[in-house]
């Protein structure tokens, strides 16, 4: 598939910071893929989409059938609501989930993952997204600290940065390698302000190339 590099030094240890986190129930769900349904359908249906790779899914729960996570905002699965026959979940911090497929699916999402990733790895594993979709990639990256951190205090957002410098890496390795297969799809996350007592305010950009 990709031309995958090895991985540094510091994706594997924050590999294993992950499977930690994930033995919290409560940690990274995989809901952040909610507030994008309507935009990632719209995709589904522009590019007759039947098959979905989900990468970084965390513990995929919007895809069990009676979750309460997908029943409350969508009324149904995910895969449901976008009107896909299959989807096929990704994270090397969960067990189950831990291997990539053999074969590519019409669509690849990559939901609050790319800012999760070192900068010096980022590279390969865009091209690994892109690498896996047939027809339409959609990524979403935050551009703000997260208010998790690791059990060193690191903060779980290793890279940070404004979304032109996010539109320039992914349209980059997307224009050299996939754009006669692939349309990319990107939306950003920025703070506008951060308030203790309810969390942060977000505003949206939307990109696609």
């Amino acid at each position: 598939m990709s031309l995958m590099t090895k991985p540094s030094k510091e994706y594997n240890e924050l590999v294993e910071e992950y499977k930690k986190l994930h033995t919290d129930t409560t940690m990274f769900p995989g809901k952040s893929v909610v507030k994008y349904a309507h935009y990632i359908r719209s995709i589904v249906r522009d590019n007759k989409c039947k098959t979905l790779l989900d990468y970084g899914c965390g513990k995929g729960y919007l895809y069990e059938p009676n979750h309460p996570y997908a029943e409350v905002k969508l009324g149904k699965t995910l895969d449901d609501f976008l009107g896909i026959s299959k989807v096929t979940c990704y994270d090397p911090g969960v067990e189950k989930f831990s291997k990539l497929p053999d074969e590519r699916s019409d669509l690849v999402i990559a939901v609050d993952v790319m800012e999760h990733i070192p900068a010096q790895d980022l590279e390969w594993v865009v091209d690994t997204i892109l690498s896996y979709a047939d027809k339409a990639a959609f990524f979403n990256v935050a551009c703000y600290e997260a208010l998790k951190t690791f059990s060193n205090g690191k903060n779980v957002h290793v890279t940070v940065e404004k979304p032109n410098w996010w539109v320039d890496l992914i349209k980059k390795i997307w224009y050299d390698k996939h754009r006669n297969r692939v349309t990319a799809h990107i939306t950003f996350e920025e703070v506008e302000e951060r308030f203790l007592s309810t969390g942060i305010f977000k505003t949206h950009v939307f990109y696609s190339c």
